[in-house]
């Protein structure tokens, strides 16, 4: 059986995992967290998953890069 049909297109997502983040940013996973403490990047959590919504993580980058005036 192909696990091909069970991969899920990240765009297509509507929530993500930190790992998932981390991959998608190629910021490392304990920035993300730190990020997440100072309350720039919202998340949820369900069950024992931290996730975070696309349009979550789209703001976040976002004003990272208004940050640095890209």
């Amino acid at each position: 059986m192909s696990l091909a049909k069970y991969i899920i297109d990240p765009e297509n997502q509507i929530a993500y995992s930190i790992i998932q983040i981390s991959m998608l940013t190629s910021i490392s996973k304990s920035q993300i967290f730190t990020e997440i403490k100072t309350g720039n990047l919202k998340v949820f959590k369900c069950g024992k998953r931290t996730l975070a919504t696309k349009q979550a993580v789209q703001d976040w980058i976002e004003s990272l890069c208004k940050m640095k005036n890209i």
